[in-house]
């Protein structure tokens, strides 16, 4: 069949239309937040040197989990209650007050004894005292980080890709970069904190206009009080929470361990290599931002044939891209890390095993999207411990042996174990295939031919 048919076929639905049109704007503005990002590591290792470019790393690392674990879980049900689209706005104004409030206030208490005892942190549990400014401005910037994921929960809910994808990624690292500019401009390179400063005030200004967009554009009201019990709503956010910190774990534990028992230019490496790595992967976002609230939407129908040639259809696109750009770092890994400077050239082996993971990652489909978005919330936290227990053990055996990459390696083994573990949770909870499965495809374009 030629190709020009084989695509009308696969892009003859509504929802697949859909999902490449919306997808795609997400692309855009993930390759343009990928660019920023390495636009910005460029910036601080050529100013400030490998070793501050290390502490950065660390300090992005606490930022991440901090942040996930101060949201609680709070945006994927918003997601799921605006997508839903059965509650008024004033209901749903109060349970984003409610999660405003107790989300900032679990954040200021796992920030103060951050910013209190900044030094005895730096020294006792990093070891390294020079951290220590570096760890309290994290301190204050994880908290904003939290309620911009929570407004953006709203915004995923109501399909606003564009605004979305802004706030998810691109937005930061825009305005961290403008911001640092502007400092080195004024400060040269005299204070090594200087691009955590920048990163900060970024937040800062993210979250005052996306509270700009939340309360006037879309008209939710923070002095909304909620009519109803918020009780339900919090016992569905609290696995959603737990399997969030999971995740943001097995993606950000690698640094810590490469932090904790390698040194600082083994930081700046190995953080280089994953981030190319995530290249292989980036669609996968782009194709989960659109498809979450379409997996409400199908599911709640009860026919699953619909959602389920959304799936394939999601899964054959992702897989496709994920092949291609893996192929392409596979030729030009060396030029790619030479961007960077020749020591990185060390990173190479780190980015090849950490690449074979993420494409794999992206044949698995989106399982976790799939699980929460058709309430099996638990199992997929399940699953995502047993990854992470993996990730440890593995980590902790490697590590010191291996280097860098033990701690690659560790970190594929964990990402396998828990997207193959769910895309057979998927199937049995479910019904649905989540992963790629090349003669199902061609039989289906092939019976519509």
């Amino acid at each position: 069949m030629p190709l020009k048919k084989i695509l009308y076929k696969l892009l003859s639905g509504k929802d697949q239309k859909e999902l490449v049109a919306k997808a795609g704007v997400f692309v855009f503005f993930r390759v343009a937040a990928l660019i920023l990002g390495y636009g910005f590591t460029l910036m601080v290792i050529h100013y400030f040197g490998n070793e501050v470019y290390g502490m950065v790393v660390l300090g992005f690392t606490l930022f991440m989990v901090l942040s996930i674990a101060g949201k609680l879980g709070y945006d994927v049900s918003l997601t799921r209650y605006v997508a839903a689209g059965n509650l008024p706005k004033n209901e749903l104004s109060g349970y984003l007050a409610q999660a405003t409030i107790r989300s900032f206030l679990v954040c200021a208490i796992l920030a103060t004894p951050m910013v209190l005892f900044d030094e005895w942190i730096a020294s006792r549990v990093f070891n390294r005292l020079e951290f220590a400014p570096f760890l309290r401005w994290t301190a204050l910037t994880f908290p904003i980080w939290s309620l911009i994921y929570i407004h953006n929960g709203i915004y995923r809910g109501l399909k606003k890709n564009t605004l979305f994808s802004i706030y998810a990624a691109f937005g930061r690292f825009l305005l961290t970069i403008g911001v640092l500019l502007a400092g080195v401009l004024f400060f040269g390179n005299r204070y090594d904190e200087l691009p955590i400063v920048a990163h900060f005030i970024a937040i800062f200004l993210l979250w005052l206009s996306c509270c700009w967009f939340t309360y006037r554009v879309f008209g939710y009201s923070l002095y909304q009080s909620l009519e109803g019990s918020f009780r339900k709503f919090n016992k569905e956010s609290r696995p959603i929470l737990i399997t969030s910190v999971l995740g943001i774990l097995l993606i950000w534990i690698d640094r810590l361990f490469v932090g904790a028992y390698l040194d600082e230019s083994d930081v700046a490496v190995y953080d280089v290599g994953a981030k190319l790595a995530l290249l292989i992967s980036f669609n996968l976002d782009a194709i989960n931002s659109i498809l979450a609230p379409k997996i409400v939407e199908l599911y709640r129908k009860d026919d699953v044939k619909p959602l389920q040639t959304l799936l394939t259809f999601a899964v054959g696109i992702s897989a496709a891209i994920a092949l291609g750009t893996f192929l392409v770092i596979l030729l030009g890994k060396d030029i790619l890390l030479r961007l960077f400077g020749e020591a990185y050239l060390s990173g190479t082996g780190v980015l090849l095993i950490l690449g074979v993971g993420q494409l794999l990652n992206c044949f698995c489909g989106s399982v976790g999207n799939i699980l929460q978005m058709t309430g099996h919330q638990k199992t997929h936290q399940k699953i995502m411990l047993i990854g992470l227990i993996v990730n440890l053990t593995l980590n902790f055996a490697l590590v010191q042996r291996f280097g860098i990459e033990g701690v690659a390696i560790a970190t594929i083994a964990s990402l396998l174990t828990w997207n193959f573990l769910g895309a057979y949770y998927v199937k049995k909870r479910t019904g649905l295939r989540s992963y790629l499965d090349p003669l199902a495809l061609l039989n289906k374009i092939n019976r519509n031919g």
